[in-house]
């Protein structure tokens, strides 16, 4: 075997494997060195092409097994837009000794859960609000008939793979500055709905139909109808930044013909939340996604101006819960760079608690 080859394989892999490449390669070249003293009449002459080919075959499922091994430790990296989020998996479970002496007016810690994150610095934060899945439903708007009781809730999520975990959840929210209110117009839009009337207005022209049979007044139909799909009254819609910890008792799935998995808890989250996704990266134990969407022509305090918001989510598994984070970005909020940073500090900062 070549000396670059040789350096090749030692740079590609980590320390443990460059080790156990090391005692491959000296053995190869001690066995290639042995051929040369065997007469070819020995019986150990036939063996040592056996030999060779077995510590080729270590050096192989060494490799594999170490390339397993740095994917599922290795950190994750959402993108979404020009922010971007890490989680490290191999440094998300700790053991109690590593929260027992964290300083509670900086770290939010439930030892109960098995849980810890960095709290907010700034002032401006709210103090946590603790909500009920029904609570969180009526705020977001999910659930409109303020007459509903928990009760009701809970035996209407029963038929609903997962619905009595998901809707037994415990929710703590904190909210930052005021919220930001933003008036709907006629030229309200943004760049997925833009896309779309170019390319119908496109095609019909190109099948002989022309602009002239398509007024603006249909057009604004057309866009009103794309960005509220559903006819809501969007008319003051308030939007804040927030950070909010969902937790989920997997022991209440026990019951559930769908098992309680990352996989299976996210498609649940997007059957009700249905936000697009414009990346995602994930492990065993850890999903991460996040969308950005911009509303053009939109009135901010009386001018016309766009808003952004950005969504980041985070699901972590433990043994006997599972936790989703998520966060709402909205760069025009006031000091939004700095909340933006308290933001990260905190998603990055949440550990699951080995107990």
């Amino acid at each position: 075997m070549a000396e670059d080859t040789r350096a090749g394989i030692l740079d590609a892999v980590s320390d443990w494997m460059k080790f156990l490449t090391i005692i491959a390669l000296i053995a190869e070249a001690v066995i290639l060195a042995a051929m040369g003293l065997t007469p070819t009449s020995h019986p150990l002459s036939a063996w040592y092409p056996v030999f060779m080919l077995g510590f080729l075959i270590l050096i192989v499922v060494g490799f594999f097994v170490d390339r397993h091994n740095r994917r599922k430790s290795a950190p994750l990296v959402l993108h979404v837009g020009e922010i971007t989020t890490t989680a490290d998996p191999s440094r998300t479970a700790v053991e109690p000794a590593a929260v027992e002496a964290l300083n509670i007016s900086d770290y939010y810690v439930d030892m109960t859960k098995g849980y810890s994150f960095k709290r907010p610095d700034s002032e401006l934060w709210s103090k946590p609000a603790h909500l009920s899945a029904l609570e969180l439903a009526k705020k977001v708007g999910v659930v409109k008939d303020a007459a509903i009781t928990e009760e009701q809730f809970l035996l209407d999520g029963a038929v609903v793979p997962l619905g009595r975990m998901l809707r037994s959840s415990e929710n703590i929210i904190f909210s930052q500055g005021d919220p930001l209110t933003i008036e709907m117009t006629d030229q309200t839009s943004n760049a997925v709905v833009d896309a779309i009337i170019e390319r119908l207005l496109k095609r019909m022209e190109e099948e002989g139909e022309g602009h002239e049979e398509v007024d603006e007044a249909k057009i604004t139909e057309f866009r009103r109808s794309m960005i509220n799909p559903e006819g809501l009254d969007l008319q003051g819609i308030q939007l804040e930044n927030s950070f909010s910890l969902m937790i989920l008792d997997k022991s209440l799935s026990e019951q559930s013909p769908v098992r309680p998995t990352l996989g299976n808890i996210f498609s649940q989250h997007q059957a009700v939340a249905r936000d697009p996704i414009d990346t995602m990266v994930a492990n065993d134990t850890m999903m991460l996604w996040g969308t950005q969407n911009t509303l053009t022509n939109v009135l901010l305090n009386g001018t016309l101006r766009e808003v952004s918001t950005y969504r980041m989510y985070k699901l972590v598994d433990s043994s006997r819960f599972v936790f989703l984070i998520s966060i709402v970005w909205i760069p025009q909020s006031q000091g939004s760079i700095e909340v933006w940073h308290e933001m990260k500090q905190m998603i990055e900062s949440f550990k699951v608690i080995d107990q």
